[in-house]
């Protein structure tokens, strides 16, 4: 008799550990529900990302109606265009960007080129 409440004792421990930290358990569950809740996040940014892009599309029209000031917002941003006679403050280029630019480096000093127009 003792033999088997030893036994009972010792399987209720083993299954009442893995109901708490094993793969399956409660530790488990709550770190999966973490894992949900953080990936329902992303996904709303991406949709409202995807809503902005698709609106942006819209707005660029199929060529025959095209958003000209949408365009030359995105043309500033993306190619860092200017308009002549306009003064570019500080630096748009993040460094890295800078860096990868070799045309606007002298490749012996590493010293920035001036071009002048």
């Amino acid at each position: 008799m003792k033999i088997a409440q030893i036994a009972l004792i010792c399987g209720l421990a083993y299954f009442s550990y893995h109901a708490v930290a094993g793969n399956q358990g409660l530790s488990q569950w709550a770190r999966l529900q973490d894992e949900q809740s953080n990936l329902e996040e992303q996904l709303s940014t991406l949709k409202s990302k995807r809503d902005k892009m698709q609106q942006q599309v819209e707005r660029l029209g199929d060529g025959s109606d095209i958003d000209l000031d949408l365009l030359e917002e995105i043309v500033r941003q993306e190619f860092h265009f200017v308009r002549p006679g306009e003064v570019v403050i500080g630096n748009p280029l993040p460094e890295t960007e800078v860096a990868g630019n070799l045309d606007l480096f002298d490749i012996g000093t590493g010293d920035q080129r001036v071009v002048e127009q």
